[in-house]
């Protein structure tokens, strides 16, 4: 039987993280596993796992946090959408809730996504109060039919633009979970950064922006091409 998983990437939000998983461990249904990467590296210094047992009575023991390693340019911050693949290639077989750390989830809202997963055809599954990419379900066999996410779009920003496109030119789209309801705070860890790391992060954003355009031909609904542009690699 396939697992139930909960991933999340988190940065820099922690306290939103914990109000995450606090709202998680209140609902009727729970992951099997939640995942938690931990691109800023300071997860454990700033929550203490032990305190989940208590806070967390349902969901603490279920917590794994992978921290990935501080090296290169990038600093272990693998961004969203290579955060993203680590989980998914985690756990290959189970369904998959991808989440913000900036999501509040109501009490049925898990229980009402895995419903409407069972109930549907439809591979990538949506909750009503955040934007597409914010909370989302997605099954196994969605990667399986157009590949990960692109790890060139870094640290955040337009991966789900791009993967939206493959979903439509495979012949895939959203189908929203009905009564499956989240509040997000948007754009929570850009607006939370200090200004030089604010501007070096939209500096990044402006990157995937112009490779995005390449790779379709065009920024995201005016896209000219069906098929990636191979050159686009060489413009990230």
């Amino acid at each position: 039987m396939s697992k139930l998983v909960l991933g999340v990437p988190t940065l820099n939000r922690y306290d939103l993280l914990e109000r995450l998983l606090r709202s998680v461990d209140r609902g009727t249904r729970l992951p099997d596993v939640c995942l938690i990467v931990d691109n800023g590296g300071e997860l454990l210094k700033q929550l203490k796992v032990d305190d989940w047992t208590h806070g967390l009575p349902q969901l603490g023991d279920r917590i794994m946090i992978a921290k990935p390693a501080a090296e290169g340019e990038r600093g272990g911050n693998l961004g969203v959408a290579a955060s993203w693949n680590s989980i998914l290639k985690a756990f290959p077989d189970d369904l998959v809730i991808l989440s913000g750390d900036d999501i509040v989830v109501e009490l049925d809202t898990i229980e009402k996504m895995v419903r409407a997963a069972e109930l549907s055809k439809s591979l990538f599954i949506i909750a009503k109060g955040a934007s597409s990419w914010a909370f989302f379900l997605q099954k196994p066999e969605l990667a399986r039919k157009i590949g990960y996410y692109d790890e060139k779009f870094w640290p955040a920003y337009y991966e789900d633009n791009d993967y939206h496109r493959r979903m439509l030119l495979a012949g895939e789209d959203y189908e929203m979970a009905e009564g499956a309801v989240v509040s997000h705070d948007i754009s929570s860890t850009l607006n939370s950064l200090p200004p030089e790391e604010k501007k070096k992060f939209e500096a990044e954003i402006d990157k995937n922006s112009r490779y995005y355009g390449i790779k379709w031909g065009g920024p995201p609904g005016h896209e000219r091409l069906t098929e990636p542009n191979p050159d686009a690699v060489n413009h990230r």
